[in-house]
Formats: C-alpha cells, structure tokens, sequence
C-alpha cells in the first residue's frame, strides 16, 4: 500500500501543486527518542529534573558505623570528604552528583570512575553516559560485565553506577526512551510554537483571485519569509487581486493548548511530582517522598556497594543526611514518635537509633499515668512515688 501511494504521490510535498507525502496519508510520524539538550527544552522536563538533581547533589553524606545497638559518625573519612567535598576531579561534590543523577533520570545510568590505589579511593570521576559501553556476558543468571570507555577497558568494580530500570546491572532505561512519544509531541508542539509566533507577524492566508505563475508564486512566497522572519523589519507590498485573511484560533489550536498543560502535569507525574511543587508546602514533602527519596534509596545503596570493603559492610555505612532537607515534616515525626513511646511501641534508644543517634542506655519502657517504669530486661517495675521497685517474676515482692 505504502508503495502504491509513493508511486501515486511522491515521496516529496511541492508547494504549488498541492501533493502531499505518503507517510502523512499514512500517519507515519517520527516518534525516535530526543536528545537529553532538546528533552531539557521543554520546561516541565527542566524544572522536574532540576528539583530532584538540586535536592540530591547538595544532601551531605555521612559514614556511620554500627559499634553493637550504638550507630556513631565516623569523622575525618577520605571517602566522605570525596562525596561531599572534593572528589580530585574537575568537577565538584555537587557538579558531579548532579551529573550522575541526571543522566540516571534521561538515559537510565549515571556512571563514575573510582580511582583508587589499593584498596584506598583517591578520586572520584564522572563519565558521561554517551561514551560507556557495556560489555555483558550472555549468562542470564551468573550476569558479569566489563566497560569500555572511549575504547579502555575497566572493570565492574572500577565502575560506580546507579541504575534505572536495569535488568542485567549494566545498563539503564531513561526516561526519554520511556517516554519518548509525549517527550516528541511536546517537544514539537514547542517547535510549532516558535515557528508561528516566533516572527511576531500576524498569522494568517494569502488568497489570489486568479492562479499565479511559477516565478510569481516563488517571488511572493520569498517575500512572505523574508517578512514573517524573526530579524526583518520589511514592509510586504501585494499586488492587484491578492489579499490577506487573518487566521483566528481554531479548535485545532484550542485542542492543542490544552494537550499541552495535560502532557505537562503528565510529564511530572513521570518523574514522581506534582505542577504544585513549588508552591505548597505539602505537595513539597510529598515530592520529596515520591520523587526524590527512590533515587536517594538508589544512590546510597551504590554507594554502600562500590565505596565500602567487603570487611566493612557489615558494620559500615553511608547515608544521606536529611535532617535539613525534611525539617518542614520535623513535627509531624517527633508527634509520631512521642505517641510511640507513650504507648510503649517504641523506647526512646530505638527512637534515637532510628534517626542515627548515639543511643543513652536508656533501656525502660513508661507506663501508665507517666508514673510506673518497666524495666522489661530485669523484669522489674519502679514506682517513683514510693521509690520501690517491684520484681514482677519473684511474686510482686517490693524492694527498697
């Protein structure tokens, strides 16, 4: 069919005389997945990865170590200090996790170079995601990988790389081949845009009252473009028996205004936001939730696998600090937590262990009235106002 109609039409439109191509008779359009410069042009793509790589790159993050029930911050690491600090690349802390966290968002993996020195780290490099190949065995259970990079074999280990949507370990799927048609379509509504209001010069039709010439077509047809040009300051004369019809707004265009803030809510909901993310305070920590915490999740999990020796992960390791980043829902979790502990859900060393501080030996659970103390380990409770004890496995006997 597709044949028929090339040899019926063409493979070209003509402007005089009318023939259209097959692949528009068709409805074969180009839905190939944009460019991450051309995907940053559209603003809802812009402003959702801005908000996640701005929150994610600036977040510290510490070394903590388990010493039994107690989780301690190791100061002075070299690794930490790499992280959030200076990574002995060209890039910075923050320019390099930006980097890494957008290309996990576009093209699915963010990868870096560990330079390291035995089993010390002496740098941290980022390597864009266009110049690493993966090379992946074709084993589906006992998966290995070595990478090229501009032609330089590394290995696994030598690759730090967070991943999105990976089956293998290797490779990621971003969101410009996810979701490559509404990233097209509004990508082109943005081009269409420009092209009819880029000029400033009212749309509209030339009508000719009688058919006009080849030269006389292509002379008008210059001098249209040259005046609806975005640099022109020309005057267009027309001659006898051809006039201007201005074009008003059709349901078309209509049509085409409301797609467009549909895709746009639609593109943020892709990356896990709300439109209203910079303007209320709920949807805020919501997006910090849904859109940001996932890749933290991710992040930290790397960084524990590439970053920590084998002998130390099992008492080492790294997390994001979000103590400024949620100070806004800072309230709503110490209200969670002191319900916790009224109730006798929660002591207050696990509290303080949950949010990775040293733990006060503080081993009683509270209850009732806020005047009996249970001390679960020795199976003993303690009355305050007659300071006794009361051993509740020996028969209630009192103890002064």
């Amino acid at each position: 069919m597709v044949n028929i109609l090339r040899r019926l039409f063409g493979r070209e439109t003509r402007a005089n005389d009318g023939v259209v191509s097959a692949d528009w008779l068709t409805g074969k359009t180009s839905m190939t997945s944009i460019s991450a410069l051309e995907a940053m042009n559209i603003p809802a793509v812009s402003a959702a990865v801005g908000f996640i790589c701005g929150i994610v790159s600036t977040v510290q993050i510490r070394l903590y170590k388990r010493i039994g029930d107690d989780i301690v911050e190791v100061k002075g690491d070299q690794r930490a200090k790499l992280l959030n600090d200076e990574t002995g690349d060209l890039l910075d802390s923050v320019q390099m996790k930006e980097a890494i966290v957008r290309d996990y968002l576009l093209k699915g993996g963010g990868y870096a170079y560990l330079n390291k020195r035995r089993n010390e780290i002496k740098s941290i490099h980022y390597v864009k995601n266009s110049v690493v190949s993966a090379v992946v065995s074709t084993d589906p259970v006992f998966k290995q990988a070595d990478f090229l990079i501009n032609g330089v074999k590394y290995y696994d280990f030598e690759i730090m790389r967070l991943l999105r949507r990976t089956d293998d370990g290797a490779r990621g799927v971003g969101i410009l081949s996810e979701n490559a048609i509404v990233l097209r379509t509004m990508y082109n509504s943005l081009k269409y845009e420009n092209i009819t209001s880029g000029s400033g010069a009212r749309k509209g039709f030339l009508k000719s009252a009688a058919r006009l010439e080849t030269d006389a077509l292509r002379d008008l047809k210059n001098a249209w473009k040259k005046l609806t040009s975005n640099d022109s300051n020309d005057a267009m004369v027309l001659n006898q028996g051809i006039t201007f019809e201005p074009a008003a707004s059709t349901a078309v265009e209509n049509q085409m205004n409301e797609n467009k803030k549909t895709n746009s809510d639609l593109i943020f909901n892709v990356f896990g936001l709300s439109p209203e993310i910079y303007s209320k305070d709920d949807v805020f920590l919501q997006g910090i939730k849904t859109g940001v915490m996932p890749i933290i999740t991710a992040f930290t999990k790397t960084i524990n696998r590439f970053m920590l020796l084998e002998s130390e992960k099992d008492s080492y390791f790294f997390s994001f600090d979000l103590t400024e980043l949620m100070k806004a829902a800072t309230l709503q979790r110490y209200q969670a937590y002191e319900i916790a502990i009224k109730n006798g859900w929660l002591t207050l060393d696990e509290v303080r262990t949950t949010e990775n501080l040293e733990a006060l030996n503080l081993d009683f659970i509270k209850l009732g009235l806020d005047s009996v103390i249970y001390y679960y380990k020795d199976k003993k409770i303690y009355i305050p106002n007659t300071k006794e004890f009361v051993d509740v496995e020996g028969g209630g006997k009192n103890e002064n």
